[in-house]
């Protein structure tokens, strides 16, 4: 793609304008494609925390690191937060709603 601009650049003799790059881009499927994913994002009081729960057996494949600096955040499959709540209340973490 970025060859294909580059010709084009010069036969045009100068800067494609964005508008025509952007709309090149689109018909040659630049971007390729996306998937999007309904799930649940927990966030613990702070990432040593996180990391214990995640090195538990009841939990390392129920729970997967979201990385954001600075917050313990971790992603729940979709249907999996029960399973989830019922392992941390057992270690007597309530999962409260909203994340701050």
């Amino acid at each position: 793609m970025e060859a294909l601009l580059a010709e084009l650049g010069k036969l045009q003799r100068g800067a494609l304008p964005a508008p025509l790059v952007a709309q090149i881009k689109a018909w040659g499927g630049y971007y390729g494609a996306a998937r999007a994913e309904t799930l649940t994002l927990v966030e613990f009081q702070n990432q040593s925390t996180l990391d214990e729960l995640l090195a538990r057996p009841d939990l390392k494949d129920l729970l997967t690191p979201f990385a954001r600096e600075g917050r313990a955040l971790a992603v729940v499959e979709n249907g999996k937060l029960t399973q989830v709540k019922n392992v941390l209340s057992a270690l007597g973490v309530t999962v409260k709603k909203g994340i701050g």
